[in-house]
């Protein structure tokens, strides 16, 4: 999960988008490494197209998920499959243990990491859901002032300035060059709490957290998103909130493998 959610952090690609991946999608050895969104795997276990023409879209990786995903690719997909095998580009990039597409409730997945971490699950009476990933994505974004259009490509909004889906390289290196803008630290992160604002994806409406059913409008007065701790402060500090945050954030301290206790953590972005 570790890989998935490091990925969704840093693209900002939906839950059905990273379960419709396959490896032929994924240019790690591109010039700017990229994924290539072009179709969803719904919930019924069905591919289909983007709702919207903007969904359509190349994502520049992030340094941090190109590392992660050439990792995963070489040892960790095989370690997935019951019968371990390479994998070849036709098959999904998050398989089942069949080597199937698979599309498992996220939500549910990211809150049980949480508490293994020890972090918080719920805010305001609300379960953190996976989609809050996407939300920290943008949320980084506006917050290194990456321009707006830039950002609506990034997210597949309507309204983007890449014409008619045709990606120059001037135009992949101006996504790519704003991904790169979102600093990561590996070793700690913590989960923050603050005011729902009209940034890229916070007036989308959300899955329902159960995986199922119609989808509904979130509408708490506050949102999660996932901030890595600052480098170079003391480890278990808080990042500085924003400045029109109202609550003070728990400090979730994840790290890669396992900690001194043998209990299972997550990378710091699995928040």
């Amino acid at each position: 999960y570790a890989t998935r959610y490091l990925l969704a952090a840093t693209s900002g690609a939906r839950d059905g988008e990273l379960a419709a991946l396959t490896w032929g999608d994924v240019y790690l050895d591109a010039a700017l490494p990229y994924i290539d969104i072009f179709r969803t795997f719904t919930i019924e276990r069905e591919q289909r197209p983007p709702k919207t023409r903007a969904g359509i879209r190349k994502i520049p990786l992030h340094a941090e998920a190109v590392s992660a995903l050439r990792a995963w690719r070489k040892r960790g997909w095989m370690l997935k499959l019951k019968k371990g095998r390479h994998a070849k580009d036709t098959d999904p990039v998050f398989p089942n243990a069949s080597g199937g597409h698979y599309r498992p409730i996220m939500g549910k997945a990211l809150r049980k990491h949480l508490a293994l971490a020890g972090c918080p699950i719920e805010y305001a009476g609300e379960n953190i859901t996976f989609h809050a990933l996407r939300r920290s994505f943008a949320t980084w974004l506006a917050e290194a002032d990456v321009d707006l259009g830039v950002r609506k490509t990034l997210l597949g909004h309507a309204g983007r300035d890449v014409t008619d889906g045709h990606y120059t390289a001037k135009t992949l290196g101006r996504l790519a060059d704003a991904v790169q803008q979102i600093e990561l630290n590996l070793t700690t992160a913590e989960v923050v709490e603050l005011p729902l604002r009209r940034v890229a994806s916070s007036d989308e409406p959300e899955p329902d957290p159960s995986g199922g059913g119609p989808f509904r409008e979130h509408k708490p007065s506050c949102f999660p998103s996932v901030f890595p701790r600052s480098a170079g402060s003391p480890a278990g500090n808080q990042t500085t909130t924003p400045a029109n945050s109202t609550v003070n954030s728990p400090v979730c301290r994840l790290r890669r493998g396992r900690d001194s206790n043998s209990r299972i953590t997550v990378l710091q972005t699995a928040a």
